[in-house]
């Protein structure tokens, strides 16, 4: 394929028509913040009855929960009694928590973004263990990064962008010239939810099992070629362990032969491919909105996980489903991903503009509403319809700030350092 050009370009900022807007906040936004607004108004401090309540339950993870107070337009990482850092993500943070600090702070510092002064708990979590999910009490709503929709119910997590992974270009490839396959490359990860889904198979990875097939084809000499699916590193994870339910043994059921470990390949050079698989990973995975600026069409795997922009996507207008079983299923298909790659052949044969206007809607869409711009003004929205659910945030607010401002934080420095070590984010 490294003779199909691919043109890669920068994505600025992207206008969006108010009535578009209105309604992709209603699809999503509203629909979080509806179920907390029908509790009354939440405390502010209860922020840390929240997060002692996660701490107990799972342990002491800084990595993955964090609180975050925004006051005068400066982002504070904060504790009951300090400040642990400013702007920059203090140590022991994730990845995903830096680069939140890091690109708030820079939206913050160009004055092209005004936040509310509020306080949150920030979840970077896959949220596997749903801790706002069904039958589970939260006393204050976390904003997270993904979270479940499922037969079960809702989670109650109010959704905001995560800002590590994201496109800032778009990539065009001639679709003539694309190559006719379903690609995908990535790590073996697996949510579990698909136990039993056809017999003698224990727990199905979606994953691990297009891979194998996609191994299988290539060795068999299968013609004409579905698949170009591949793992791309051994991972000896958590969920790969004999201690665990989701046991290798249980998993190597469904696909039971090694997979080959293959290179990663660049999002650029997805754009060579005209049919790209969007997979879970341990829940959501968070490059379905980079699949969607490639000029490919997106083949989504049916999944209860869901992205703060998710609920406004409609099968057959921005993707095409695939992944025809239920969990603890009597009867399911694995492999419905060869009938729908010959659909999909068939409707492009018959009539190219048929394919086109997916990918054409998928293309818009991803660009209005999931590139920086529309991150930028997503965050603000939630930020500002999460702080009117509280009846005490500002004076909360005043008195927390005039405590730490009595233990030495917060002072004005032309350094990079605050009082007790902290980073200011202008160093």
């Amino acid at each position: 394929m490294d003779d199909v050009p691919v043109t890669s370009v920068p994505i600025g900022r992207v206008d969006i028509a108010d009535h578009e807007w209105r309604d992709f906040i209603s699809q999503n936004l509203e629909v979080d913040i509806e179920r907390w607004r029908a509790k009354g108004p939440l405390r502010a401090a209860d922020v840390w009855t929240l997060l002692d309540d996660l701490y107990t339950r799972y342990g002491p993870l800084p990595g993955v929960w964090r609180v975050v107070m925004l006051w005068k337009n400066r982002l504070y990482w904060v504790q009951r009694d300090k400040v642990d850092s400013v702007g920059e993500a203090p140590e022991l943070a994730s990845t995903l928590h830096e680069c939140f600090g890091r690109r708030v702070t820079r939206w913050l510092q160009s004055g092209l973004l005004q936040l509310p002064d509020v306080i949150f708990l920030l979840n970077v979590d896959d949220n596997a263990p749903r801790v706002c999910g069904p039958g589970k009490t939260c006393a204050v709503p976390p904003l997270s990064v993904g979270k479940t929709i499922d037969h079960t119910g809702p989670d109650e997590d109010i959704l905001v962008p995560q800002l590590m992974w994201q496109s800032n270009s778009y990539h065009y490839a001639a679709w003539g010239l694309k190559k006719d396959v379903a690609f995908f490359r990535g790590n073996t990860f697996c949510s579990g939810k698909w136990v039993n889904p056809v017999p003698n198979c224990s727990v199905a990875c979606p994953r691990n099992y297009l891979a194998w097939r996609s191994d299988r084809d290539a060795r068999d000499n299968r013609q004409p070629r579905y698949l170009e699916a591949g793992i791309v590193e051994k991972a000896d994870m958590w969920w790969l362990q004999d201690t665990n339910p989701l046991s290798r043994a249980a998993m190597e059921a469904c696909n039971p032969e090694p997979l080959p470990i293959l290179d990663r390949v660049p999002m650029a050079e997805h754009a060579k491919y005209k049919y790209l698989l969007h997979l879970e990973g341990i829940t959501y995975s968070s490059r379905l909105n980079q699949l969607m600026l490639t000029n490919s069409l997106v083949l989504l795997q049916r999944q209860p996980f869901v992205e703060y922009f998710y609920r406004s996507l409609r099968p057959g207008v921005h993707y095409v489903p695939f992944w025809n079983v239920t969990p603890n299923a009597t009867a399911g298909r694995l492999d419905d991903i060869y009938d729908v790659i010959d659909d999909l052949r068939r409707r492009d044969h018959a009539d190219p503009r048929d394919l086109q206007r997916i990918i054409a809607a998928a293309q818009d869409f991803a660009l209005k509403f999931t590139t920086g711009s529309g991150r930028a003004r997503y965050l603000r929205e939630a930020l500002t319809r999460y702080k009117s659910l509280f009846s005490d945030m500002d004076p909360y607010l005043e008195q927390f700030v005039a405590g730490l401002k009595a233990k030495g934080y917060m002072q004005p420095t032309n350094g990079t350092l605050l009082t007790n070590g902290s980073i200011d984010a202008h160093g």
